[in-house]
């Protein structure tokens, strides 16, 4: 199988698009940049955060998006909302991130023509990365052959020690699988009242197709959940865990985000799927870059994530593969197809590199589903003795991740996060014998050994977010849920994969602001918990782009002049009074005027006088002025007597856009929090009358969003001064974050 490449851009995610001979059906899909705000109605694309430049606009023109996520009529409402965009849910987990993941529906069905099309798109600023998908799935990864078998379950040797899992180790110290929700994605599965099935409580979340691989699936599922106490057939290895079954015939990305949105930290998706690589042969399903976020985003809210490497024999270290291996770390943990001996070789088959985790059992697995074994000629008592391929060694994998889950949660009363789970599986499994690169195979009796012979765990913060205030700092903010610890140690990445501890706060504490930081970059951040004896895992991670600094910002200027043009005039001022633009003494009659100015990021007053008095508007015709930025209007007025004059700030941080105000602004009424302004000296002080918490973070912005003081983990029984002597009269406002909350306040200096 040959591949095309059309190299595009030096971004990363822009520069791997390619067809493949043998696939002849392709749909492109399009993400747009979250950052942004995208909404998609009726098929065009709006953004709320900013707007199309004139060259996107014309190459958009007649291209109809169809939006990957069917949202609800509450998420929908959402998605207006700047500020319900960057809320998380509970477990740190946005599906309002993707609402920029669109398929581009046109005439195009030629795969050359559409690939085309997908460089063009991604030459747009507003493109994060497009992608081109097979319209049919590749088939899901495994082989089979039938063949009698007359004894079932001695065929289930994944399940004894070595060169199993040792799935009844687990069993013994009461690891079933109990408390964890397992969902399986792939094409298909058949009815869900098979045998081992209908005692289990399994269910569709999807609609699915019934006739290709239908059996694929039941053989999955019953080596994870076939029931344990009907006596008959198999037993699955987690037969406590909830299982649930998502289609990917709705796109593999809108799957695994719907799976994500159902299940919680701790949780198990299971990708049963393969894709055709860049070099023609059957790899991981997240070489596709859409499925490789929507992973990320599931990883990041603590869901497990375990992906079948594929089929191809790829080599995920070769220079084919370079751009996936760029992305970084998402989080998953891939499954290589190895022998079912103690030498645990890579089947020939198998995938492999540095990018493949572990492995499991790769031919010779008894499972339900087939039919090679079947009693009473009944579709009920199906099974098979040869599953085989990525597809039988992924779910015994997950046979490992959900047995160690469920002990985990019961006995240690925590969760184990994706990467945590990842690192535990490969530190204790059984060593890999020959072949390329698909690691150890998973010894359930030593991981769950290590992870119960420390003491007793502490649960990790969650709900961390991040937030820029400046184009030099970022604040956090999360929940504590423990109750034993130390402090928190705080870790930073600007790639989300290579973070470094950049501080360690405080027991008790829920934020934390990082100053010293570089204009216009995304950092990443992540959280946990810790005491003399032990730590927790990491909370989600969250990120935040700081603000850009010292660059020129077009500002789009327009004026429409009443009937007497000759009374106004206008300056654009910066902070020392300098102008820098002015304009007046107009002749026409409500002539429209249109200029754009270079400023840098900084803060401005905008000055418009009227010589006889009564403005521009409304009594001698409807005039107006208004200053905006990438459709953001900073400033607009016209109704004013003989002077107007409006402070505004590049990048556009007023009160209501820059995120400084969520909560209403209240006056400093003296009952809660009380500023004393300076009189005889230039400090001012703040005061805590009524405030609980022990310990309290604080901020003073300017009317710019300028951070002009701060003090994070205040004990609240000592006053706090700082020094105005270089601050300007006027309007600042106070925040005050207790136990995660926040309040604003409203100081007015003299």
């Amino acid at each position: 199988m040959t591949s095309i490449f059309y190299a595009q851009s030096s971004d990363p995610l822009k520069n791997q698009l390619y067809v493949l001979d043998d696939v002849n059906e392709y749909k492109l899909l399009v993400k747009f940049k979250s950052a942004l705000m995208p909404v998609v109605n009726k098929g065009e694309v709006a953004l709320l955060n900013s707007s199309f430049s004139e060259k996107s606009s014309k190459n958009l023109r007649g291209l109809f998006f169809r939006p990957l996520i069917e949202f609800t009529e509450a998420q929908k409402a959402a998605l207006r909302s700047p500020t319900m965009r960057s809320q998380s849910d509970e477990k740190g987990f946005n599906i309002l991130d993707f609402a920029g993941l669109c398929e581009v529906q046109s005439s195009i069905k030629d795969k050359h023509a559409l690939l085309a099309l997908g460089k063009k798109l991604e030459e747009l600023e507003e493109v994060e990365y497009c992608v081109l998908e097979p319209v049919k799935s590749p088939p899901p990864p495994g082989f089979f052959s039938f063949a009698p078998t007359p004894d079932l379950t001695a065929r289930q040797g994944y399940r004894k020690a070595n060169p199993g899992i040792d799935v009844d180790y687990a069993w013994s110290v009461g690891a079933m699988g109990q408390g964890v929700k397992i969902t399986d994605i792939e094409y298909s599965w058949g009815k869900l009242d098979h045998e081992e099935f209908v005692n289990q409580g399994m269910s569709y979340v999807t609609s699915h197709y019934t006739d290709n691989y239908k059996d694929h699936g039941i053989a999955v599922m019953g080596i994870l959940v076939g029931d344990e106490d009907n006596g008959v057939g198999i037993k699955g290895t987690a037969p406590k865990a909830t299982g649930r079954v998502i289609s990917e015939i709705q796109g593999r990305a809108t799957a695994i985000l719907k799976a994500a949105q159902n299940s919680q930290a701790g949780d198990i998706i299971v990708l049963e799927m393969q894709t055709g690589g860049p070099d023609g042969k059957l790899a991981p399903a997240d070489v596709n870059q859409s499925v490789w976020d929507a992973v990320k985003s599931a990883t990041d809210a603590g869901i497990l994530v375990v992906a079948a490497a594929g089929n191809g024999n790829a080599n995920l270290d070769s220079s084919s593969y370079s751009s996936y291996r760029n992305r970084g770390d998402n989080g998953s943990i891939i499954v290589g197809a190895g022998s079912s001996n103690t030498t645990h070789s890579k089947l020939n088959f198998s995938t492999y590199g540095q990018r493949v985790n572990v492995q499991g059992w790769g031919h010779n697995v008894f499972t339900t589903g087939y039919g090679d074994v079947t009693y009473d000629n009944d579709y009920r008592k199906e099974y098979t003795a040869r599953f085989n391929g990525t597809s039988s060694a992924t779910p015994v994998v997950t046979s490992a991740v959900a047995c160690i889950q469920s002990y985990a949660k019961e006995k240690l009363g925590k969760n184990i996060a994706p990467r945590e789970m990842r690192e535990l599986l490969i530190s204790t499994g059984i060593a890999q014998g020959s072949g390329g690169h698909i690691g150890p195979i998973p010894n359930l009796k030593a991981a769950i050994k290590k992870i119960s012979d420390g003491s007793p765990g502490i649960n990790a913060p969650s709900n961390l977010t991040a937030r820029s205030t400046s184009n030099s700092e970022i604040r956090l903010q999360w929940k504590d849920n423990s109750t034993d610890e130390t402090g928190f140690k705080i870790e930073r990445s600007t790639n989300g994969t290579n973070f470094t501890e950049i501080k360690s706060v405080r027991a008790n504490a829920s934020s934390y602001t990082d100053t010293g930081l570089q204009a216009g970059t995304t950092y990443y951040y992540r959280v946990k918990a810790f005491n003399n004896t032990n730590q927790s895992t990491y909370s989600n991670t969250a990120k935040a782009t700081t603000s850009g600094g010292g660059g020129m910002t077009t500002v789009n200027f327009e004026l429409k002049l009443d009937n007497y043009p000759r009374e106004t005039s206008w300056e654009v001022k910066d902070a020392q009074g300098t102008v820098l633009y002015k304009g007046g003494n107009y002749g026409r009659r409500g002539q429209l005027i249109k200029k754009t100015f270079e400023l840098k990021d900084a803060c401005y007053n905008f000055e418009i006088k009227d010589t006889y008095g009564d403005g521009i508007c409304c009594s001698y015709g409807n005039g107006y002025y208004k200053l905006s930025n990438k459709g953001t209007v900073l400033i607009e007025g016209g109704n004013f007597a003989s002077v107007d004059t409006k402070r505004f700030c590049i990048p556009a941080t007023t009160l209501a856009k820059s995120g400084i105000v969520t909560e209403s602004i209240e006056p400093l009424s003296g009952q809660d929090i009380r500023v004393i302004p300076p009189k005889y000296s230039e400090l001012a002080s703040i005061e805590f009358v009524k405030v609980k918490s022990k310990y309290v973070d604080l901020a003073v912005y300017n009317v710019g969003g300028i951070c002009v003081f701060k003090r994070d983990n205040h004990p609240t029984n000592e006053t706090v001064s700082f020094n105005t002597s270089a601050l300007p009269s006027g309007i600042y406002l106070l925040e005050v974050y207790e136990s995660g909350k926040k309040k604003v306040y409203k100081w007015v200096k003299e």
